[in-house]
C-alpha cells in the first residue's frame, strides 16, 4: 500500500527470508533450525539497514522525523517483547518448587 509502515514490514521478513535460506543451505539439516529470539536479529538488523538508507537519501525533516520516531518505536516494541520470549521460555525451564519460590516473592510467573 505503499506506506512506510508496509516497506519495514518487508525489509523485517525479507530478514527471517534471508536467514532460513542461508541457514538451510549452508548447514546440515541437524543444526539448520534456530530459536525466535536468533531469528529476530536478522530481521531487526534489516529493519536498522532500511532506516538508516531512508534516514541518508530523505531530503524532508518530517519525512526523517517520521522515519526516525516510527523506527525507535519498533526496535522498542521488540527489544521489549524478545525480553518477555526469553522470561517465558526460562520459566518453563523452572521447576514447580522454583516457580512456587517465584510467586511467594510476588513476581509475575505466568
Amino acid at each position: 500500500d505503499n506506506t512506510i509502515n508496509s516497506v519495514g514490514t518487508l525489509a523485517h521478513e525479507l530478514g527471517h527470508s534471508i536467514h532460513s535460506y542461508l541457514s538451510n543451505t549452508n548447514q546440515d539439516y541437524l543444526y539448520h533450525g534456530y530459536p525466535i529470539i536468533l531469528a529476530e536479529i536478522a530481521s531487526t538488523v534489516n529493519e536498522v539497514l532500511l532506516a538508516d538508507y531512508m534516514l541518508k537519501n530523505s531530503k524532508d525533516i518530517n519525512e526523517k522525523e517520521y522515519v526516525l520516531n516510527d523506527f525507535l518505536d519498533s526496535f522498542r516494541g521488540t527489544l521489549y517483547r524478545q525480553i518477555l520470549q526469553l522470561g517465558s521460555t526460562n520459566m518453563a525451564k523452572l521447576t514447580d518448587e522454583e516457580i512456587q519460590i517465584a510467586i511467594d516473592k510476588g513476581w509475575n510467573v505466568s
